[in-house]
Formats: structure tokens, C-alpha cells, sequence
């Protein structure tokens, strides 16, 4: 037990020698350890320091490095070469990392720099006299740990032979024709890597005198704290990447142990904060994989009486040496395990017959299906079983041969066996089986079993309706090769018929068509049309008698099934065919519209130049009206692509529930419970009434059905709701603004999670074929996205489920004021355009010049926020393009109102369906204009948002 230090300095009242060439620094040194109660001894050079040492008992030397004649280092060394255990300490007035590093290596116990503190002095001495009070116990812990490093090492080669064991079984195991694993022999020692990281840190810790540290896994994510000696500080987990300039990421990168004396004092890491540490000293040790990869990371400190020392550092990478030797061996132990019995649970599931043998055949491993199909037991599996005991008696024989032809290399393959059961009935097998090899010799035998009595009793169903055709309630030919029917059954004649069939006279076409196949295949099924019906007919040639079988059946039903089926997927495939070509008929809108833009635009511009006499006039005119016709052109296109049903409209949405309700309270069962909470104030909505009204029957619907066996309650609820930011962080969808929300609640069953995640597809459903085709949600979504809301399910098994559809309110529809404007409205204020096509920008900047406009232009839209920002209180107006490479109009817009909030900006696009989702006020958007731009339309849009 380490005692209080001031009272262990006045009780043992060391000898203590100061060395040094200065008087002053001598008296000043002696006195500061005579107030401690030690006993000085004072030399003013290392002659006269090594009489004192020759003639007194000293216990801490203070010397200085730099003195005549003899300097302080060469003192140390003569002093460590006749008594290696005093403690000298170093002190210098002028400090270098050269000095430092030649004292430490000369065995200094600590190095001062001039001027010394008193309680510097103080502690360094007193360190350096408890390593004295401790010496005999280090000199016991050596001969411990070197008894120690020999049982490990003992223990490691021992581990070692055990992997290389492990590893060989593994090898051995990988080849097996089935995956058949069984309990690995041979493996001892500790399987738990989370047992053992445990007892490598506490070792760690008794062996370094360490009373704190921590080992961490490395994890795909980060670092996962194993253990740890002092719980209460180092964190479950740390995410990479990281902390730079940490301990734990130096010794990542470097894959090296580290031994850091002062982490405070040299300032090369960042500190964790933690005011625990006792010193500042650490050990580090990485450890690592057979690839020496770093897999985990064991960290040491608060050692007991002093800091960590080179010697700390050496004995522990031996020790973390033989750690991750150990660790190898049981992360492999557990790998193989975990293999093994996932191998093993393969073979139990297998239903087929699984075995291995001995040279001998004598079975050592069987599945569980194969004590199944032959009676027997495990126990009778230990008492021991021989394959040829499982044979029938009369194939025993020819058995032995595969045998001996299997150990000379000859494969029989598939080999039919008559198999004999623990209660001695026989049965039908196919049998095959593959040596196992070890160092080139065949150790043993592993194989399957297949029971073929099912397949036997189909050959002989098979073969007996050939014998009895005139029984077979399926059309059964026979024919000459020559295509002369030779025997039809009454089922053939009755479905074939219009064949007009006749023994003695030719088949059908048809039918003969297969003679010319069937003479090189020996059989043929071929799917023929009678009529409205549809028969699958195998025919079989049988060469030893000259004739051929044909067997028929009615497939009509799976035939009409399979159209249906194909009607469906073909349905599916226009949809998305649909889908695809409406987004690309928007990309070609947009593209088409910019090129229609110019010509609109210049031709605009030609005419308010010339006059009504000018013959070039009426030319243009026509330009004008086909470039016109074009845009309509695109419209419709635009319309097309954007699948438009109805126009919507502001309407109340409480009167459409309310009508769906009282249209569902009939079907719905008296056992199910309709609660309504339908608030009426909620505001309007712009939809399609006849599209909600299908919103609200379908969940109900699903809910009350969710119901329908064990009754419960539906609740319908309808309130108007603020979406906050919370909400809208998690539902990306949503906006922070107003809806009116609609809830469809059900205490039915509810659902799990992999089931919520597939509600929304397209034929799925949990429900049987006459209660559900599976279109139902999935049509509700897409009527909710149409309406730019979203729908959200909450639901939990046996705790029922919740839908959550949110619709934005309308704005309040304005009338739109109709104002005769005579020529170009104009004015004079200054606008930045924005448009990276550059013959649009042009002719833009070139009708806004007439207009009277002051225009800066720019075709990027970096350089032009770059612009802008420098002046922003320059511009009145901007109006840019939306879709841009380098940045979008809409982002462009969010990045100027954050430097000048207010200014009106105006978006120009070939697409609108761009901005579907976005709040255009916030960012200050007042108005979109549709690519084509018209002159006229582009004046009063400016004039409108100018005029605000």
C-alpha cells in the first residue's frame, strides 16, 4: 500500500546529493529538501560527487548536466555502471530534446529545467524516492512477469496449434459437397471474444500497475467499447471518423503502440476533457488481425506511484503480442462455430437424407430427415449403424462393387437401390455418394439419399393408365409411325371431336407434324387449339414395338388464367409506358419551348417596329400565328404529361366526408362503430370532389374491413392543423404551412412492418381475391400526390392502424382584374436577367432595352448572384430561368432574399412542373411566365410586380 508522501519522506529521512558547479543553485536546492526532512549532501563537481557516493549511502542524486570536466551524463552513467538504484535526476539550464532524450537513455529517472520550482523539486524527488520504497516489489513483479511470459508463451503455442487445427477443419468443412458440418473436435480454450477482451484488459491493467483504461472494437460505424476499468467515462461507442489529433486515431493510423508520459505537458493531443486522469501519462496498444489490420484499440492510465516508462511500453506490446494471437484463435473459434452451426441447421432442413461414414461405412453423421425415413434413432445412430445393414438383402452385392469401384475412381453416379427400414418394410432410393479425402487418402464417404417411392408409385399410375386407356378420363392415342391411328379411348373421341378420328386412317396434321420430332427426342408436349379449347398432348415413341402413345389434358382454365394474367401485366406495363413517356414529354416541353421562345420573342419585336404598310409585316405576322400554334401544341403536351382528370377547385371538404359516410353506413357491419369528429370551420381545399370522395371510401373501407370479424371502432376526424418545422423535417413532403388533415382510424389487427412498407404498391394486399385487388391505397396515394399532400400510417400488430391524409388549404381565389392596356407598357427601372441559353438572353435583354429598362445580363447563374451581391440595392426586378446547370432559378431566388429580402423576382420556364411544392412567396417568386414569352405578356408582367 502506497503511504501518504510527506509522511514517508520524514519517516525514512533519506540522503539525498545535489551536484551542481553553481553555489548558489546548491544552497538554494538544499534548502528547499531540508524543509522536506531529507538529509543533503552538496558536490560542486562529479569528483567530488563520486567520493560521496563512494563513502555515503545516497539515495537520490541531483545533478546537472552541464559542468567541468566530468559532465552530469557521464556522472549518470558511472553512478547507473556501480549502483543502478539510486534515482538520478537530471537538471539543465538549457534544455534541448538531445539532452532529454541522452539522460533518459542513460537511465535518468526525471530531468529538471532551471529555474527549478520548489514544488517541482519537491515531487520529482519524492517520485523518485517511493520507486526506491518500491524496488524490491519490482524486482519480485520481474520474476513474476518473467514466469508470466513463459506460461503465456506456453499458452499462445498452444492456442496456435489449436487455430492452425480450427483453420484445417474449416478448409475441410468448406469442401463438403452439402455444407454438412459436425462439432469441431479439438478446439479448446475460451469461444466468447466479449469474455475475453475483458480478461485481456484486466490483465493489462495488473501488469502495467494501471487502475484505469478501455478496449474498443473496431465496428463498420466506429469504435465499441468492450470493457473498461474504470466505468463512468469512456463512451459506449465512438463514430468515424475520428477526433483528429486523439490518441486513439494516431494509433489507428500508425498501427503502432504508443507510450505518452505527460499528455498534458507536450500538448500533441487533443484532451477528452475528463478530469480523472491522475498523471498525464497513457499507454496505448493497437490491436490487430493476422493481416495486421487494426480490429481494436486497448488504452491504459492512472498507473500507480509514477507515470508509465519505456519499460511499460515493451512488456506490454509482448503482451498485446500474445493478446492478439489469443484473439485470432477465438474470433476464428467463433467464426467456425457460427459456421458450423448454420451449415448443420442447412442439413437438418434439408428433405432429402444426409449421412457421412467411416472408411468402413459405418455412419458417424446422418440428418434428421434421414432417421426419419428409415425408423432409426440417434441413439441408435451411437451405438453404431453400416450403410450396407440399410440395403436390401438382394442389393447388398451389387452395393459392395460401387464400392470398390468408388475407391479405384470410378464414379457409378446415381445409383437405385432398394432401402431397408429399421422395422424391416423396403423402399426405393436413389443413392450417391463422393469420397472424403485427407492427405491424399480416402478417410470416408459423405452422400444423399432421395426416396423415390412417390416417383415410383407416378411410373406405375402412369403405366397402368397406358395398359387401361379406355379408364383414363383424358384423350389416349396410338399411332403407326407412318401416321395411321391405331387406338383412340372415348375421351379422345369426344374431344377431338371435329378430328373426325378413325382406326386405320391417318391422324391429323397435327398430329403427324410430331412424328418427325419424336423419332429423335423420344417424347414431345406440344400445346394444341380445338375450338375454344386448349389441350397439352405428350406424345412418346416407343421404338420396340414401332408405335407411338399420345396423352392429352384439358389445360383450357390455365390457359385463359394465363391471358388474364398477361392482360394485367400488359395493363401494368402502359401504365408505366404512360408515365415514362409524359416525363419525357415534359423534358421535350421544356426544351422545345426555349427554342420557341426567340422566335416569339424577335418576331414580337419585328413587328411593333414595322409599320401596318411595311409588306414584311404581314409575313411575319404568319410566323407569328405558326409559332403560336406551336405553343398550344405544347400546352397539350404539357397537359398530357401532367395526366390532368378534372380542373380542381376550392371546395369544403367536411361536406364530401360527411356524404361518403352516410353512403358506407349501409355496408358497413352494425358490429363496427362510426365515430365522427368533422369539424366544419376547416377552410377550403383545391381538389377534385370526385377524387377525395374516392380518398375517403377507400380507407374506410379498409378500415371497417380490418374490423369486420371482431367489430370495433372507426373514427373519421377532420380538423385543420399547422405542419411545424419538427414535422417537416421528418416528412420532407410536407411544408410548414396549413392543412386540413384527415384521420381514418381503426382498432382492428393492425399491421407490421414489412407490410406498411408495401401498402402503397400496386396489387398487394393481405386481403383474399374476393375482398381486394391490392389498388386500392396505391390509387389513394397517387390522388394525394396529385393534390400536393401526403398520407401517413401509423400501425402496430393488434393495436389497429392510423391514416393521416394532409391537403394544403387553398388561397383565397382573387378575380382576375381585366385591364385594356394600348401598346407596350414601359417603364425605367433596372432589371437583372438571368438565362444560361444565350439566344434567349439576348433577345430578353434586347425587348426589355425598348421597354426603357436598364438591363445587366448574364447567362451563369454564380456570376450574376456574385454580381448582385455586391449591389443589391441596384435592381428593382429579377428575372431568371428556372432550370439552369450551375444553379437552379429557384435557388437563385432563396439565396437572394436571404441578402435582400423583398426584392420581386420572376421565373421564366419551358416546364412548370418544377415548382410543383414550392412556397414561390417565400422566395419571393410573384410570378411565373410560361416559355413561349410573348412581348405583350412580358410588359404587363413586369408592369404587375413593378406596381405592387
Amino acid at each position: 500500500m502506497v503511504r501518504n508522501m510527506k509522511s514517508y519522506n520524514s519517516n525514512l529521512h533519506l540522503n539525498i546529493l545535489v551536484v551542481d558547479d553553481e553555489e548558489s543553485i546548491r544552497i538554494t536546492l538544499r534548502e528547499f529538501l531540508r524543509d522536506e526532512g531529507y538529509a543533503v549532501r552538496l558536490a560542486e563537481d562529479a569528483s567530488v560527487a563520486k567520493d560521496i557516493l563512494g563513502k555515503d549511502e545516497i539515495d537520490v542524486v541531483l545533478a546537472d548536466i552541464i559542468m567541468p570536466r566530468i559532465t552530469g551524463i557521464n556522472l549518470l552513467k558511472s553512478i547507473k555502471d556501480v549502483s543502478p538504484r539510486i534515482q538520478v535526476i537530471m537538471m539543465t539550464g538549457e534544455p534541448t530534446v538531445e539532452t532529454a532524450s541522452e539522460a533518459v537513455r542513460a537511465g535518468a529517472f526525471d530531468y529538471l529545467t532551471k529555474p527549478i520550482k520548489k514544488e517541482q523539486l519537491i515531487k520529482v524527488v519524492a517520485n523518485a524516492v517511493m520507486i526506491k520504497s518500491i524496488d524490491d516489489e519490482r524486482l519480485r513483479l520481474e520474476k513474476e512477469n518473467k514466469q508470466y511470459q513463459k506460461n503465456l508463451e506456453s499458452l499462445v503455442h498452444k492456442r496456435t496449434k489449436e487455430l492452425e487445427q480450427s483453420n484445417k477443419n474449416l478448409e475441410q468443412i468448406n469442401a463438403r459437397l452439402h455444407m454438412i458440418v459436425d462439432t469441431t473436435k479439438g478446439l479448446t480454450g475460451c469461444t466468447d471474444t466479449q469474455r475475453l477482451g475483458k480478461k485481456i484488459l484486466e490483465e493489462f491493467g495488473q501488469h502495467m500497475f494501471a487502475l484505469g483504461g478501455s478496449l474498443y472494437f473496431v465496428e463498420e460505424k466506429g469504435l465499441k467499447l468492450n470493457h473498461t476499468l474504470d466505468p463512468g467515462h469512456a463512451p459506449d461507442f465512438l463514430p468515424f471518423p475520428l477526433i483528429e489529433n486523439s490518441i486513439l486515431k494516431k494509433v489507428m493510423t500508425d498501427g503502432k503502440p504508443l507510450l505518452e508520459k505527460d499528455v498534458h505537458a507536450s500538448g500533441n493531443y487533443k484532451r477528452s476533457g475528463w478530469e480523472g486522469y491522475k498523471n498525464g501519462s497513457f499507454l496505448v496498444f493497437p490491436i490487430t488481425d493476422e493481416s495486421e489490420k487494426v480490429i481494436g484499440v486497448l488504452t491504459l492510465h492512472n498507473k500507480v506511484a509514477s507515470s508509465f516508462v519505456e519499460q511499460d511500453l515493451e512488456i506490454g506490446a509482448i503482451l498485446a503480442s500474445y493478446s492478439c494471437e489469443t484473439l485470432r484463435a477465438v474470433r476464428a473459434t467463433e467464426t467456425l462455430l457460427a459456421s458450423e452451426v448454420r451449415f448443420r441447421d442447412m442439413a437438418e432442413m434439408l428433405p432429402e437424407s444426409i449421412f457421412e461414414t467411416d472408411i468402413e461405412m459405418n455412419l458417424i453423421y446422418a440428418n434428421r430427415h434421414a432417421f426419419l425415413s428409415f425408423g432409426y434413432s440417434e441413439e441408435d445412430l451411437r451405438k453404431g449403424l453400416n450403410c450396407f445393414s440399410l440395403i436390401a438383402p438382394s442389393d447388398v452385392e451389387r452395393a459392395r462393387e460401387n464400392l470398390v469401384q468408388r475407391l479405384k475412381g470410378r464414379d457409378p453416379g446415381l445409383v437405385e437401390y432398394s432401402a431397408l427400414k429399421k422395422n424391416g418394410s423396403v423402399f426405393p432410393i436413389i443413392f450417391k455418394m463422393a469420397p472424403i479425402i485427407e492427405d491424399k487418402d480416402v478417410i470416408g464417404f459423405r452422400g444423399i439419399v432421395v426416396d423415390i417411392t412417390q416417383r415410383k408409385k407416378t411410373e406405375e399410375e402412369i403405366r397402368s393408365l397406358a395398359k387401361f386407356p379406355s379408364e383414363n378420363p383424358n384423350p389416349v392415342l396410338r399411332f403407326h409411325l407412318n401416321g395411321v391411328l391405331i387406338y383412340a379411348n372415348s375421351a379422345a373421341y369426344g374431344a377431338f371431336s371435329d378430328w373426325k378420328l378413325k382406326e386405320g386412317e391417318p391422324v391429323p396434321l397435327i398430329l403427324q407434324e410430331l412424328i418427325q420430332e419424336i423419332e429423335e427426342r423420344h417424347s414431345r408436349t406440344k400445346d394444341i387449339s380445338i375450338g375454344r379449347q386448349v389441350f397439352s398432348i405428350t406424345v412418346t415413341f416407343h421404338p420396340e414395338f414401332g408405335y407411338i402413345n399420345a396423352y392429352a389434358m384439358d389445360i383450357t382454365k390455365r390457359k385463359q388464367a394465363e391471358v388474364e394474367k398477361n392482360k394485367l401485366e400488359e395493363q401494368l406495363r402502359r401504365a408505366q409506358k404512360l408515365e415514362t413517356i409524359g416525363t419525357l414529354a415534359g423534358g421535350i416541353a421544356h426544351d422545345f419551348n426555349n427554342i420557341l421562345t426567340p422566335i416569339l420573342g424577335y418576331t414580337d419585336m419585328a413587328l411593333f417596329e414595322l409599320s401596318d404598310s411595311d409588306p414584311l409585316k404581314k409575313n411575319l405576322a404568319r410566323v407569328l400565328e405558326a409559332a403560336n400554334r406551336a405553343k398550344n401544341l405544347i400546352e397539350q403536351i404539357l397537359l398530357f404529361s401532367k395526366q390532368i382528370e378534372k380542373e380542381r377547385i376550392p371546395l369544403f371538404s367536411h361536406l364530401i366526408i360527411k356524404e361518403a359516410i352516410n353512403l358506407l353506413r349501409s355496408s358497413i357491419p352494425s358490429t363496427v362503430n362510426i365515430v365522427q369528429r368533422i369539424d366544419p370551420s376547416c377552410g377550403m381545399i383545391l381538389a377534385d370532389a370526385t377524387q377525395i370522395h374516392q380518398v375517403i371510401v377507400n380507407l374506410c373501407t379498409n378500415a371497417w374491413q380490418a374490423m369486420e370479424n371482431d367489430g370495433g371502432t372507426l373514427t373519421v376526424e377532420l380538423k385543420q392543423v399547422e405542419v411545424d418545422s419538427a414535422v417537416a423535417k421528418l416528412h420532407p413532403t410536407l411544408l410548414e404551412q396549413e392543412y386540413v388533415r384527415l384521420t381514418v382510424q381503426d382498432t382492428g389487427q393492425g399491421m407490421d412492418e414489412p407490410t406498411m412498407e408495401r401498402i402503397f404498391e400496386p396489387f398487394f394486399t393481405t386481403k383474399p381475391v374476393d375482398k381486394g385487388t391490392g389498388l386500392g391505397l396505391s390509387v389513394v396515394h397517387g390522388i394525394i400526390q396529385k393534390h400536393e399532400g401526403e398520407i401517413l400510417v401509423y400501425s402496430e400488430p393488434g393495436a389497429g392502424t392510423v391514416f393521416h391524409v394532409y391537403l394544403p388549404l387553398a388561397e383565397p381565389a382573387s378575380k382576375p382584374q381585366k385591364t385594356e392596356r394600348k401598346g407596350i407598357i414601359t417603364g425605367n427601372e433596372s432589371i437583372l436577367v438571368v438565362d444560361d441559353d444565350i439566344v434567349i438572353g439576348k433577345m430578353l435583354s434586347q425587348m426589355l432595352e425598348k421597354f426603357g429598362y436598364h438591363i445587366d445580363l448574364f447567362h451563369k447563374c454564380k456570376k450574376a448572384f456574385a454580381t448582385f451581391k455586391k449591389q443589391p440595392d441596384k435592381y428593382d426586378l429579377v428575372i431568371s430561368d428556372l432550370t439552369m446547370p450551375d444553379l437552379t432559378g429557384v435557388d437563385l431566388a432563396g439565396q437572394i432574399q436571404k441578402i435582400y429580402p423583398g426584392i420581386p423576382i420572376i421565373i421564366m420556364t419551358g416546364y412548370g412542373n418544377q415548382l410543383i411544392g414550392i412556397n414561390q412567396k417565400t422566395l419571393g417568386i410573384e410570378k411565373v411566365i410560361e416559355k413561349p414569352i410573348a412581348m405583350n405578356e412580358l410588359a404587363s408582367a413586369i408592369r404587375e410586380v413593378l406596381d405592387k
